[in-house]
């Protein structure tokens, strides 16, 4: 087994980053039957941009090896481990500021543990003046396993997958603007969201973003044991105070 030291804010970032806001506007498109709500459709596929942000195992296991999280893909004797999305016993107290390349290097980790992880190939990059950077290839697979794990319905995920799956297997995505969450109140402002070569508006976040700020807290609320008083991006690192569960254990790769 492995210790997971920051999985859920791994899991946030994600989230944050991007793949809860393509997750929001499926979910849109699924709940209204416009499909053209699906920033998608008009995608140029391109390749993944690079932020320049080089990891290695050393700046993972710098952070897991002091943790007493543990992450896993086997599900303990005794134990009822769902088969969609993670399982969360427990509860632990943390406070951590990390690296950009810590913070990209656990991503990675989760890339590997979980079959939720909705993208592969992360990089996170805080910027000095706050600002954050997030590049990924968003594997459909993957995105599909995702969404099912946020409490979509299995219908509409299968209703809305054959448009996504037209753009192949993967493609990538590249984010940029602020996050803060506050006693787990999520305040964005994404200024960039670009599919492939493909850049979404900035009024499609300004126009939705009270609604994708509540798309993300209740996304966050499926995290059992989780609780945010601080999290935020700034000076080139990443820090989080608040509550996360202590043991989490992911449905197989």
């Amino acid at each position: 087994m492995k210790k997971l030291f920051i999985a859920c804010l791994i899991i946030l970032c994600i989230v944050c980053a991007g793949c809860g806001v393509v997750s929001f506007f499926v979910y849109q498109a699924v709940s209204s039957g416009d499909y053209s709500k699906i920033p998608l459709v008009s995608l140029l596929k391109g390749s993944q941009a690079d932020l320049g942000v080089k990891y290695t195992e050393a700046d993972a296991t710098s952070v897991l090896n002091t943790g007493g999280i543990v992450a896993t893909n086997a599900c303990p004797a005794g134990t009822t481990c769902s088969s969609v999305k993670a399982t969360y016993i427990g509860i632990k107290a943390v406070d951590l500021t990390l690296t950009n390349q810590q913070t990209t290097a656990l991503i990675n980790e989760w890339i590997t543990l979980s079959k939720n992880a909705p993208f592969t190939n992360a990089q996170v990059r805080v910027n000095a003046d706050g600002t954050v950077d997030f590049s990924a290839m968003v594997s459909i697979s993957r995105l599909r396993n995702f969404i099912l794990s946020s409490d979509v319905p299995q219908a509409d995920v299968d209703q809305v997958m054959p448009y996504i799956s037209a753009f192949g297997d993967s493609f990538p995505i590249e984010t940029t603007g602020t996050l803060t969450i506050t006693n787990n109140q999520v305040s964005d402002n994404i200024t960039k969201f670009q599919i492939g070569l493909f850049p979404l508006p900035s009024s499609v976040f300004s126009d939705n973003q009270a609604a994708i700020n509540s798309f993300l807290d209740d996304r966050l609320q499926l995290i059992s044991g989780l609780s945010i008083s601080e999290l935020s991006f700034t000076g080139g690192q990443t820090t989080f105070k608040g509550t996360v569960p202590q043991t989490m254990i992911f449905p197989k790769p």
